[in-house]
């Protein structure tokens, strides 16, 4: 786990983490990555790579994560994409991460695709997977049912649909650098795995009997000095650290030893047009 040396820590501004008085997200700093920004209406998209690491079987491996973030609008009745959308349809940010990383013989290749409503940054849906060379995860979570949708290749998780509620202060892993800078100093942020995890997130132990959502952390209050947020446990050390530029955009992150990453490169157009080979350096890290 990371943890802070003790003039760094005192920076940190502390607060009581007794999960009163949590608002789900208002402005961030600065910059773009305000979920109402007005720059998002021109239709462009952000694309950020990232170098980074992931622990996979006990050892630290390279990885790469390209981030697609972009204005669309969901259909209110099935959470679909509207390329022609009118007044009743809802106006969301989506953020597509692809995070590849290789283990021996063969490659993971895990993606979340994760749509914010844009008036407070609330999850309307999210949908995760895990390929690999043994099988596909599959995970599902969307607010108009309030359900979580899972299918797994692995014996005793196969195909599972649970009664899921979403609390402002609980969020899948893979949200947590998009909505950090919004958190309230002091709130208590429970963290549940992630949409594109390796294996189910539907707790094994009670499959057949109540079955729920795996934790990976309770209870984590939220300490931010700038543009730099951090989740840190009651035992002192830090869960999450995320770092925002200038502008609000995500610069680098870490969970603890597990995983973290650095911005090697940013563009903002619309890269769905760019679809020669000489686009590729868009998303190449330089």
């Amino acid at each position: 786990m990371i943890r802070l040396g003790g003039l760094a820590a005192a920076l940190f501004i502390l607060a009581s983490c007794s999960g009163t008085g949590f608002r789900v997200a208002g402005p961030t700093s600065d910059g773009a990555f305000d979920f109402s920004d007005a720059s998002w209406d021109d239709g462009r998209a952000v694309v950020a790579v990232y170098e980074g690491h992931v622990e996979r079987y006990g050892l630290r491996r390279a990885a790469i994560v390209r981030d697609y973030v972009v204005r669309e609008y969901l259909s209110p009745d099935d959470r679909t994409k509207r390329d022609a959308p009118t007044a009743t349809d809802l106006p969301v940010l989506k953020v597509n991460r692809q995070l590849a990383f290789a283990t021996g013989s063969y490659d993971y290749d895990r993606m979340a695709s994760l749509f914010f409503r844009r008036s407070d940054g609330a999850l309307v849906r999210g949908v995760g997977t895990c390929i690999n060379a043994c099988g596909i995860v599959l995970h599902r979570w969307d607010r108009l049912d309030e359900a979580l949708h899972v299918e797994s290749y692995w014996e005793g998780e196969g195909v599972r649909d649970i009664a899921f509620e979403l609390p402002p202060h609980v969020h899948f892993r893979d949200e947590l650098p998009f909505v950090a800078a919004a958190w309230p100093v002091g709130a208590s942020i429970t963290v549940l795995a992630p949409l594109s995890a390796v294996r189910s997130i539907v707790d094994a132990g009670r499959i057949g009997s109540d079955p729920t959502v795996r934790v990976e952390a309770t209870g984590l209050c939220v300490e931010r000095v700038g543009t730099t947020t951090r989740l840190r446990a009651s035992d002192g050390s830090v869960a999450f650290e995320v770092v925002h530029d200038a502008r609000g955009f995500v610069a680098s992150w870490r969970f603890g030893d597990d995983e973290a990453f650095r911005r090697t490169a940013w563009v903002r157009c619309a890269y769905w047009e760019r679809t020669a080979p000489r686009d590729r350096v868009l998303v190449e890290p330089h």
